[in-house]
């Protein structure tokens, strides 16, 4: 039994370390998405690496993680397609929501007369 309980605690040790090594890199990995998405749409790189650590720190406390990290995974891509003028500026783009709300609201008070 002693060698059946060594290779127990072993395998428990093994599973332990692999679970310690992977555990910080996806969060780390979700929030360099922030720096590089801010980074790359203009932020000054000290705001985004702040930005980035609060992200950090509120997915190691398990805050919204899902949430945090499917909007970073937006967030970079549309820096990468903003980075290939695939996409237009960040201020275009607000100028166009913008249209389209306050059309959108006209639509509805009209529809409501």
């Amino acid at each position: 039994m002693p060698e059946f309980e060594a290779r127990h605690s072993s395998l428990a040790l093994d599973e332990l370390i692999k679970l310690l090594l992977l555990f910080p890199f996806r969060r780390v990995l979700m929030a360099s998405f922030y720096l590089v998405a801010l980074v790359i749409l203009g932020v000054v790189f000290w705001k985004a690496l702040v930005i980035a650590v609060i992200v950090f720190i509120a997915l190691l406390a398990g805050f919204a993680e899902r949430l945090l990290g499917r909007f970073g995974a937006v967030l970079l891509a549309y820096a990468l397609a903003y980075w290939i003028d695939a996409a237009p500026a960040p201020a275009a783009l607000r100028d166009t929501l913008m249209s389209a709300i306050q059309t959108a609201v006209g639509a509805v008070h009209s529809a409501k007369q």
